[in-house]
């Protein structure tokens, strides 16, 4: 009896360290799923600098391409960024004599399955022509390529070119058939607002990762990462161990898969061990283990729920200073850009590239307003916030404006409609929930306004799939943020500008929701009355509020 006893506490003792490790394993998991997406999407962001450089200039040239790329820097994983021209067909000639006058030696070609060069075919409608690469050195033969000739890249570079956002390539495979690099694709746009080119970035994924996620998270795991798009062959299934979890980006599926850095052995060994024991000294061992158990249990619990918190403020940290570092880089390129160029650059090239450093310390700016509105959400700290009658299309634009200029697109507004609240406030929602839908969504991004009695509601869309059903109230809810990777693609900044922003809009008397069947955002104010607005100058009135 006292033997089936201790039999059954070593189990029990194991199969708890199996269902402890599998909860760090879970929770890890999380970050590590998160860091994929946040990685990709801060190398999107150096390429949408990039794309902005051209957008302010009418010529650029090799040196300060490279100057540029210099100062913005590649993440450890990024193993190049290139430009790569638009060019349609009867204007190759003349794009390759211009292109000679600064390297006399272009020459363009095509490329093999195996990325080998061969003769271009002209009969092509247009070309995509590696005209820039840093680095120059290691990537010099690709110069001149037309990137469309090679299947690997085909399929992503067309809906860039057809959408105009984001897309991903399949991995490469490698000489060991293990998966390769991916190549990343952000649209350049010229300051007629016509598509001129692509960006791209190649990617070596693993390492990616490895340097983006958090050293606190790798100590005690294993991981793997995979992609599992339809048109890729079959993954290796995940150890029963793993945790496993997709994520979707930039039009790619990926699956993490993240698994106890050492396996846990099996109870049952140690179970055939401890039969042999003698009756007195089994019963010595459940009296003391039972009673030592016992003790230290409060204890246990005391500490895992101080570690839980030190890893949150650890991926606190993480986050933050990830998405502080983005826009900030790109303020110190185009600060360099306009130093080391003064005396070329025209004014409106001046005044161009100040606008986009301009642009991206407004960035900075907002995610300090939201890191610090979460701070006092977590605290519970009270928020003051004023009562004024807007004119809330006004404030829609005055958003649109500043967004449309770093986005690189348009948002088509309509409606009107009058609220009572706090303009700083809401221009903060607007500006998370509308920037939500140009990351996250597809082009166009629409803003629709109208009032009742009661409500002013401003609806926010885009052509997007829109959200998961199991996501409608968790993205509003900064505790569930960990686990939202699993079923859609939110950004740190969103994860934190979402909830602040559905708290922000309680304080002013209203909501933020999702609307399903639209799939469409809803923000809604208290409408302000036409007594309120008439007396208004400038679109602005305090409004006495107890």
């Amino acid at each position: 009896m006292c033997l089936s006893v201790v039999a059954a506490l070593v189990q029990w003792s194991v199969v708890r360290e199996r269902v402890r490790a599998e909860a760090v394993v879970a929770s890890q998991g999380g970050v590590v799923a998160d860091r994929w997406s946040d990685a990709l999407e801060r190398v999107e962001n150096r390429l949408e600098s990039v794309g902005a450089l051209f957008r302010s200039s009418d010529f650029v040239t090799a040196a300060e391409f490279g100057t540029f790329v210099g100062d913005i820097g590649l993440d450890e994983g990024m193993r190049s960024i290139a430009y790569i021209a638009l060019v349609a067909a009867e204007d190759l000639d003349e794009f390759v004599a211009g292109t000679r006058l600064e390297t006399p030696s272009y020459t363009v070609f095509a490329l093999d399955e195996r990325a080998e060069p061969r003769p271009l075919d002209r009969s092509a409608d247009h070309h995509l022509l590696v005209v820039y690469m840093e680095p120059a050195k290691e990537f010099s033969a690709l110069i001149g390529a037309d990137t469309l000739t090679l299947p690997w890249l085909q399929d992503a570079m067309e809906r860039t070119l057809t959408t105009g956002s984001a897309t991903l390539t399949p991995p490469w495979p490698s000489s060991d058939g293990s998966e390769g690099v991916i190549a990343l694709f952000h649209p350049v746009y010229a300051m007629d607002g016509t598509l001129d080119g692509i960006v791209a970035g190649l990617i070596d994924p693993p390492v990616l990762l490895a340097a983006t996620v958090h050293s606190t998270s790798t100590s005690a795991i294993s991981w793997a990462i995979f992609d599992v798009g339809p048109d890729r062959p079959a993954a290796p299934v995940a150890a029963e161990t793993a945790w496993s979890r997709t994520v979707q980006t930039a039009g790619r599926v990926w699956r993490v898969d993240v698994a106890p850095a050492v396996t846990m052995t099996s109870p049952w060994p140690m179970e055939r061990a401890v039969g042999g024991a003698a009756g007195l000294l089994a019963s010595l061992a459940i009296a003391i283990t039972v009673y030592v158990a016992f003790q230290r249990a409060y204890a246990r619990r005391e500490n895992a729920r101080l570690a839980t918190l030190g890893e949150q403020k650890d991926m606190f940290l993480a986050a933050v200073s990830h998405e502080l570092r983005t826009p900030l880089t790109a303020v110190v390129g185009f600060i360099h850009e306009i130093s080391d160029r003064w005396d070329v650059l025209d004014p409106d090239e001046r005044a161009d590239l100040l606008n986009l450093a301009g642009d991206e310390a407004a960035e900075m700016a907002a995610l300090v307003d939201d890191l610090l509105v979460g701070a006092r959400l977590e605290t519970g700290n009270p928020l003051a916030v004023t009562a004024n009658s807007l004119d809330v299309v006004d404030e829609v634009r005055w958003v649109a404006r500043r967004l449309a200029r770093a986005r690189g697109s348009g948002v088509e507004i309509d409606g009107e409609g009058w609220a009572l609240g706090d303009r700083v406030r809401i221009r903060q929602i607007l500006r998370n929930v509308i920037d939500n839908a140009f990351k996250h969504g597809s082009a166009p991004v629409t803003v629709s306004v109208e009032s009742d009695a009661a409500w002013c509601t401003v609806w926010v869309g885009d052509a997007g799939d829109g959200v998961p059903e199991c996501c409608h109230q968790a993205i509003f809810d900064s505790s569930s943020s960990a686990g939202l990777h699993d079923h859609v693609r939110v950004s740190n900044s969103n994860r934190l500008g979402l909830p602040v922003s559905a708290y922000l809009a309680g304080l002013m008397g209203g909501d933020l929701g999702y609307d399903a069947d639209s799939r469409r955002f809803r923000f809604r104010l208290p409408v302000a009355e036409a007594t309120e607005r008439s007396s208004v100058q400038g679109g602005v009135r305090d409004i006495l509020v107890s």
